[in-house]
């Protein structure tokens, strides 16, 4: 049996176990469902494209670490191009990685340049004079943007940057001390910018899970209350 039939069979499957479960319950258990799952993954070079139906992986072409579902769209609007109208209906779920951890990963990298240029300055004369002491450059970890000693643990710079910043002479590691913390101004505003994001959303779903229940009870009260009194005259 090929896969399209397959496709065919879990969803009359499911369909049967609904009407069975419907003459003995008026509620329909949906998660009863036939389901086929399928997903794409990039991973060591390659797009893999996962099917449950399948014995095993199939590359789908190579990945270099750019745009990825150039390679994955033909292959679904294919899939769903096999069936008609209503015979199937498809869910399309994507999963990537949380905006804010690139955010302070970024930020992360940015300090770690820092921490070394400041480094080779220190070997220098007169350093203190290039960072005045109300500079606001992070040089550390900081909890306010979410930027941990971990973050910065994994922030590996590349070898050949740190010996870059040993062979320059102290102007040209200022100019460059300076255009990174113009940088990591942006970075921090993004990071900020994601955290406020993030907190709306979770005040929005706080929101959404209330118990108005009381509220709407007292309101319900409240109304009883002058509908009682509108029968008095």
């Amino acid at each position: 049996m090929d896969i399209l039939n397959i496709d065919f069979q879990l969803k009359n499957d499911a369909s049967l176990k609904r009407l069975k479960s419907g003459k003995k319950s008026q509620s329909v258990d949906e998660s009863e469902a036939g389901f086929h799952f399928i997903a794409f993954v990039p991973a060591k070079g390659k797009v893999w494209k996962f099917d449950g139906l399948e014995r095993q992986p199939q590359s789908l072409g190579n990945y270099d670490g750019g745009d990825w579902l150039g390679l994955a769209k033909p292959e679904i609007q294919s899939r769903m191009a096999e069936y008609e109208e209503d015979q199937i209906e498809f869910s399309i779920l994507s999963l990537s990685k949380d905006p804010l951890d690139q955010y302070v990963s970024r930020l992360a990298f940015n300090v770690n340049r820092l921490i070394a240029i400041d480094e080779q300055l220190l070997k220098h004369q007169h350093h203190q004079d290039a960072v005045t002491s109300d500079d606001a450059t992070i040089v550390g970890p900081d909890l306010s943007f979410g930027l941990t000693q971990e973050f910065l643990e994994h922030a590996t710079l590349p070898e050949v940057d740190i010996e870059g910043y040993k062979t320059m002479s102290k102007e040209h590691l200022l100019e460059l001390r300076k255009s990174f913390s113009t940088q990591q101004h942006q970075a921090r505003a993004a990071v900020k910018e994601e955290m406020q994001a993030r907190e709306a959303d979770n005040a929005y779903a706080a929101k959404r899970r209330h118990d108005y229940g009381p509220a709407v009870q007292t309101w319900l009260q409240a109304l009883l209350r002058q509908v009682d009194r509108c029968d008095m005259f």
